[in-house]
């Protein structure tokens, strides 16, 4: 030490071979210096520092290596300081290994090795103040590590000025421009290109198998929310490229948003959206308004929570959507528009009124087209009214014809739903109900719902049906069906008790010569076609918690594949375990055939495995499995078979021993065979040296599959 007494002149030369400090050390400094541990150092493990100083006081050149058990940082720093003792720090940071995942006590982040020089580091407002410039040589994030990140601006007032960019494999990123997320209200202004960008690659997203996304940005705007936001997004030119014609091009998109008369305004607009909303807005509290509205209706259902947030929304909007390509192709919305879909509207806090009006003449979702719909709510005096109409096309090509009407007043809830076809047979109805809501009193009070089911007709297949009156209470996860019935002459189904979480609790359902394909059919059940009247009863214990079913039923004419299989004694037990029903069935056509069937059906797995012992059962089950190579069939087997496998892709193994006769349709010409062996396995039906013969009399031998 040089000139001790000289201030900011004294010179300093000095050699520190090595400092180390261990976890303990580390929490015992900071404890007596501060009175706590920053859990970043707690987690740093050990500190080891070797280095040197060189310089005057006001001008000193310091290098060394820091060492932890998160990695090294090696520096070469120039510190100075101005009369006042106010200090600033350039010169390079290098680290070759530094686990930010450790630092940051975050598993999505590995280690990064860069090289990186500053300028002018200091403190200014409570925020570092520098010329930053480097690059970021590697960076592991979610198992994947990035090569060649760039960074040239200046970080000034908790805002960056410059250019970041990235020039990796899986794609480039290049921002350039500045943005300040810290002050009272956000700045953006920049500009970002992406290129070649595979999320897939990059374990971003296991959806965008062999994609990869480009795009240009630019983002002009001020505000900390879409609320408050002044200014413009612009997107343009997105480019998906994906295997199987599965690409998207969107040619641009704006976002902007500032003050108009009476409020704010935010529009969207894109060669397939345009979207505005006018007036008094917070986004986040829309659905909460739309739930104060509703609640002035049905207070019981909708309660007002102590201390809501006071609601001032007063807004219109606007939305016209011609295709949903995007939502299709970027975020994998199973949704098409083939015409364009309208909703507008409005909803004002104040008088506590809303208004939302909808149109979508037809649209695909999830595979199922509906057409014709309308959605209209509102509250024009002391009653919310919605109606929903529309048309759904059905599995079977017939097409279906759906309303909805609710109104709501004073906690009651008037409910009626039609519907029709526009087939040859004529399925249609009506549903209509009236829902009382209370609380009952108390510090924890209870909601409760009183249904009263009103009498109403639908017809089925052509036939008139009633469903009569009856009751439903719903009450402390509780609900009391007190006899439902839905009937013709000589057929019904009828449901009474409690569907609780107490095995004491059990509902009943009865049966009488009902159809099976129509139950088939509410659930949507067309993987296999059955057919026949069941009768007998259902019951039900314990089904909000680990259900317990159990059946017995009588199906008479019960069919597969409109293959009748004769009077089938069917029993059925749930099994929580797999989850499914457990079935053991006979099946007997009187003096003809006896079939016995055991083993599960589980429809939440959508999966079954069946085994079949058949003593001359009849085989025209299996036709639509033969369609375009047999046709006629007229068969029965005997032996063992096992059907099993998921709805959609069922499958056989087993042996029968077969007597047929069909006709082979590729060559116009009837087969039979005479209790020859057909052995069964995955996909495949094989012959071995069996004996086959024709209608007159001739007959060869076959092996074949």
């Amino acid at each position: 030490v040089l000139d001790w007494n000289a201030n900011r002149d004294m010179f300093l030369q000095a050699k520190l071979k090595e400092l180390s400090v261990n976890q303990p050390g580390i929490s015992y400094y900071m404890n007596n210096l501060t009175g706590s541990v920053p859990a970043i150092l707690q987690r740093l493990g050990y500190i080891q520092f070797a280095g040197s100083a060189d310089g005057y006081i006001h001008q000193l050149q310091v290098d060394g290596l820091l060492k932890t058990a998160a990695g090294s940082i090696d520096a070469d720093l120039m510190i100075q300081s101005d009369e006042h003792y106010n200090r600033t720090y350039s010169g390079g940071i290098i680290s070759e290994n530094l686990h930010l995942g450790k630092l940051l006590n975050d598993s999505k982040f590995g280690q990064t090795n860069f090289d990186i020089e500053l300028e002018g580091f200091n403190y200014q407002n409570k925020y570092p103040e520098s010329y930053i410039k480097g690059i970021v040589n590697t960076f592991d994030y979610s198992d994947y590590c990035y090569e060649n990140i760039t960074l040239d601006g200046i970080y000034k007032d908790g805002g960056f000025n410059g250019r970041l960019a990235l020039d990796d494999e899986n794609g480039s990123v290049w921002i350039d421009g500045t943005f300040n997320v810290v002050r009272d209200i956000s700045e953006f202004n920049l500009r970002a290109q992406v290129k070649n960008l595979r999320p897939n690659e990059l374990h971003l997203s296991d959806k965008y198998v062999d994609s990869d996304i480009s795009l240009n940005l630019m983002a002009d705007f001020t505000g900390s929310s879409v609320d408050d936001m002044n200014g413009r997004i612009r997107l343009d030119s997105l480019i998906m490229n994906a295997p199987d014609d599965k690409g998207y091009f969107l040619d641009n998109l704006t976002i902007t948003s500032g003050p108009v008369a009476g409020g704010r305004e935010i529009q969207i607009l894109s060669p397939f959206l345009t979207a505005v909303m006018r007036g008094k807005y917070s986004l986040e509290t829309i659905p909460a308004s739309m739930l104060k509205v509703v609640q002035q209706y049905i207070p019981s259902l909708f309660p007002l929570k102590k201390g809501s947030k006071v609601l001032d929304n007063n807004f219109k909007f606007d939305v016209y959507l011609s295709n949903a390509e995007l939502f299709k192709k970027m975020f994998f919305i199973p949704l098409d528009i083939h015409f364009p879909v309208t909703l507008k509207g409005y909803v004002n806090d104040v008088d506590g009124r809303l208004q939302v009006e909808g149109a979508f003449p037809s649209l695909t979702y999830n595979g199922t087209l509906y057409e014709s719909g309308t959605l209209f709510c509102e509250n024009p005096s002391n009653q919310l009214n919605c109606r929903l109409r529309g048309n759904v096309l059905m599995g079977s090509g017939a097409m279906l014809t759906l309303s909805v009407n609710a109104e709501a007043e004073q906690d009651r809830l008037k409910t009626k739903v039609n519907w029709g076809n526009n087939t040859d047979v004529t399925y249609g109805g009506e549903f209509s109900a009236i829902t009382r809501f209370s609380k009952t009193k108390g510090k924890s009070p209870i909601l409760q719902a009183d249904i009263d089911i009103l009498p109403t007709t639908v017809v089925l297949n052509d036939t008139i049906w009633n469903i009569r009156s009856s009751h439903v209470a719903i009450d402390s996860g509780r609900v009391h069906v007190d006899n439902f019935l839905f009937e013709r002459p000589g057929q019904y189904l009828r449901i009474d008790g409690k569907i609780a979480k107490q095995e004491t609790d059990s509902c009943i359902i009865d049966l009488k010569n009902i159809d099976v394909q129509y139950v088939l059919d509410i659930v949507k059940f067309d993987d296999v076609e059955f057919g026949g009247l069941a009768t007998g009863k259902v019951c039900l214990k314990n089904i909000l918690d680990k259900p317990d079913l159990k059946t017995r039923l009588n199906v008479h004419n019960f069919a597969v594949n409109k293959g009748l299989m004769g009077e089938a004694d069917i029993k059925g037990v749930w099994d929580n375990d797999l989850p499914g029903i457990r079935l053991e069935a006979d099946i007997e056509e009187k003096n003809l055939s006896a079939t016995r069937v055991t083993g599960f059906v589980s429809p939440k797995l959508k999966a079954l495995d069946l085994r079949i012992e058949a003593d001359s059962t009849n085989l025209d089950l299996l036709e639509p499995y033969f369609e375009g190579i047999f046709s006629e069939l007229d068969a029965r087997a005997n032996g063992l078979v096992r059907l099993h496998g998921g709805f959609k892709t069922l499958d056989f193994e087993g042996g029968v021993r077969v007597n047929l006769d069909a006709k082979v349709d590729i060559i116009n010409s009837y087969l039979q065979l005479h209790g020859d062996s057909v052995y069964i396995s995955h996909g495949e039906f094989a012959l071995k040296d069996a004996r086959i013969f024709d209608r007159e009399g001739n007959s060869g031998r076959v092996t074949g599959a």
